[in-house]
């Protein structure tokens, strides 16, 4: 037997339909029934000489199929799975009211009159409304709206309301009243007597909705039997006025011995219905029936004002005639002023849904900031508009720095609250005529109107400042960069000023990232289409490596933020030393992606407080290899000798070729020096961290040994002048 799945797509068990085995045997005895209890019934109510054998052999003819579809309900409710259960649960409601209510009809005739309680009485009315809101929601509960807004569905509620509203109209003034004022009934009578047909008509409604939408040839048995029980019941509640009318004519009992006949057939095809879904062979699952489609939600939404302009002027067509009934007159008005009311709600509903879809169409959902689409339509806008009024336009685009190693070290959940507060950081400290947007993973536009080079620079910088993150938060530190271009000096069309600006946003991060860059002709390259998808290609693929050093990073706590801190000493150190600012670029770069070739040794070996045994540290000395090999893929060629050459020692003892004195590259042994010092400042498993002053000693030590003389000499004045010496621990 196959597994069916529920509607929430899990998948669910699909345990045997109970008394299967005699399902024929039980079908055919349980329809014998029927014709036994409507004798009973009608025999019950012919006797005259017992009148409590009468009462109580009619109403148990009646109750019994009442009470027995409560069980059977009950029952098919808890083999069913989803919107069935919720179906069969909502009949099991609305007929034990019904069953409540033949309890209390009974205590009526025996304790208090045979002939019934009066011909409107609220108690039982109250019983059969709950039954009748039940039968409409199971109605409802398999009805699928593809509605995906709340407010959508308040909406079709109203279109609903109003073509109920406007049936109960007609009902009233040309059924109900006519026929039950002539016979004494008052104001609340006819009010509920008109109730009931428009009960009748929504039933049938939904029904035909529901069932009738599916061929006649897929219907299941007990899917025919739920139409016919439906139908049943909607011949005996429009009936009810009529009842009334012949009960304050003398007939009382002979006219609701036939409604309840006709509701006693309704009461045990619905039984039947029940029995058959309990008896079937097939899954309990329901199958999926006709949705309300678009086509037929337009329809009603188009004749909802014809409705109530319809009902609007058959009730005051009515409160002219009745203009000397004050109380009715009243009850026109309500009912009219209902009609009214409902559609301009449904207008005012409309409005807000459009502009709610409007909003959500131009935000971004994740950081409340415009999208994409937005950006680039109002910064059509906005050139157009600078280039008649003849004004100046900035545009600045931002990108968080390495924002996928974030990513990766913490989890795409913590990048997105990340990059939440990083946008609204940003929102606050630009100005309101700024148009802030969200234009892609991790990158931002700012469109800037009226503003020139030195405002944008001032803002762009403001904006650069609030990104940056102390390394002390849990993401370590977190840069930004950003390219800034400005109308019409740079370009005259918002496709070229934004490409220009995305240009210099590229020089930046070519450049060390963290900083922002005016778009220059001549100094920052005005790059193809075609070279700005290679240069992305490469900074994908290097973006991939530096992910995978910063997860080395991260394999420890105690190495956390390690590439990085070597980066910025030796960002400084290369500097100081006179190199040209390309050269220290890609100093930075080797020395954030020194260590990734340990991503190839085992945690054990890492994150151990034993001293290494020889086999381990041969392991480790292999890591500056395997960096090199991975990092072929960033085409970044000439680091890689500095990367495999960054553990080499001055005096030719370190690893892996044992090169010596200027045989080492210059990249290398700055990288040497920062990587022993940021290792000896932090604390590892097998030892605490060193003292600034002690590890500056440490490196003294080794002048000539380890060290490059002249480069250690340098780094110590460096970071002597950077700390003060003479606060050093």
């Amino acid at each position: 037997m196959a597994v069916p799945e529920s509607s929430a797509g899990s998948v669910v068990a699909a345990p045997r339909p109970i008394l299967a085995p005699n399902a024929i045997r039980i079908r055919s005895v349980s329809w014998l029934l029927l014709p036994v209890l409507l004798a009973a019934y009608w025999w019950g109510t012919s006797l005259s000489d017992s009148v409590i054998f009468r009462i109580l052999l009619a109403r148990a003819s009646y109750g019994i199929p009442v009470l027995l579809i409560v069980v059977a309900s009950i029952m098919a409710s808890s083999r069913s799975h989803t919107i069935e259960r919720r179906f069969w649960a909502l009949v099991a409601v609305a007929n034990a009211s019904l069953f409540l209510c033949e309890v209390l009809l009974a205590w009526w005739l025996v304790a208090w009159d045979p002939n019934g309680p009066p011909r409107v009485s609220w108690p039982f009315q109250a019983m059969h409304l709950v039954a009748a809101a039940a039968f409409i929601g199971a109605l409802i509960s398999m009805t699928r709206l593809p509605l995906s807004t709340l407010a959508a569905r308040i909406r079709y509620g109203i279109e609903i309301a109003v073509v109920a509203g406007t049936l109960y109209a007609a009902a009233l003034i040309f059924y109900a009243r006519p026929a039950m004022e002539p016979a004494g009934g008052t104001i609340p009578e006819i009010l509920a007597g008109a109730a009931y047909p428009v009960a009748s008509a929504l039933l049938l409604g939904g029904a035909v909705m529901n069932f009738l939408g599916l061929k006649a040839y897929k219907w299941r048995s007990w899917e025919r039997l739920v139409i016919v029980a439906l139908g049943v019941y909607v011949v005996g509640v429009a009936l009810w006025p009529m009842w009334f009318v012949s009960a304050g004519a003398g007939s009382r009992n002979e006219a609701r011995n036939i409604l309840d006949l006709v509701q006693l057939s309704g009461h045990y095809v619905l039984l039947m219905a029940a029995v058959y879904r309990l008896t079937e062979g097939d899954e309990w699952f329901v199958r999926p029936l006709p949705p309300l489609t678009l086509t037929s939600r337009r329809w009603l939404a188009a004749i909802t004002p014809l409705h109530a302009l319809a009902g609007i002027a058959v009730v005051a067509v009515a409160a002219v005639s009745s203009a000397a009934e004050p109380m009715w007159l009243a009850v026109y008005a309500g009912i009219g002023g209902l009609l009214l009311v409902l559609p301009l709600a449904r207008g005012s509903l409309l409005a807000l849904e459009h502009s709610t879809l409007f909003h959500r169409s131009i935000t971004d959902p994740l950081t409340g900031l415009y999208n994409h689409r937005f950006f680039h339509d109002r910064l059509d806008e906005e050139c157009d508009a600078a280039s008649s009024a003849s004004q100046e336009l900035s545009v600045i685009v931002v990108d968080i720095d390495d924002f996928e190693t974030i990513n990766l070290a913490h989890g795409r959940i913590a990048g997105d609250r990340l990059l939440a507060s990083l946008a609204s950081s940003i929102r606050s400290v630009v100005g309101p005529q700024t148009i802030v947007a969200r234009i892609g993973g991790d990158e931002l536009g700012l469109i800037m109107p009226n503003a020139g080079m030195p405002d944008a620079a001032l803002v762009c910088q403001r904006v650069l400042d609030h990104v940056n993150i102390d390394p002390g938060t849990e993401f370590g530190r977190v840069t930004a960069s950003a390219g800034i271009a400005c109308f019409p000096e740079h370009a005259d069309t918002s496709k070229d000023l934004f490409r220009l600006a995305d240009c210099a946003l590229a020089w930046a991060k070519e450049r060390g990232k963290g900083r922002a860059v005016l778009y220059e002709p001549g100094r920052v390259p005005d790059l193809s289409p075609r070279e700005r998808i290679e240069q992305m290609e490469r900074s994908s693929r290097l973006a991939s490596v530096r992910a995978l050093a910063a997860a080395v990073d991260t394999r420890d706590p105690a190495t956390r933020n390690h590439s990085q801190s070597v980066a910025q000493l030796a960002t400084s150190l290369a500097a100081a030393v006179g190199l040209s600012e390309d050269h220290v670029h890609a100093i930075s770069m080797a020395a954030l992606m020194h260590d990734v070739g340990k991503i190839g040794i085992p945690d054990s070996i890492l994150r151990t407080t034993s001293p290494l045994t020889a086999e381990e540290r041969r392991r480790v000395q292999e890591h500056s290899v395997l960096g090199q090999r991975i990092l072929v893929a960033t085409e970044f060629n000439e680091i890689l000798p500095w990367v495999r050459a960054h553990h080499e020692r001055w005096d030719g003892a370190g690893y892996p070729d044992r090169l010596a004195g200027e045989e080492i590259p210059l990249e290398a042994r700055i990288l040497a020096i920062c990587d022993a010092y940021d290792a000896m400042t932090s604390d590892r498993p097998y030892r605490p961290a060193m003292g600034k002053a002690a590890a500056l000693q440490e490196i003294d030590l080794n002048i000539g040994t380890q060290f490059d003389p002249q480069l250690a000499d340098t780094f110590i004045r460096m970071v002597c002048e950077h700390d003060a010496v003479a606060s050093l621990p």
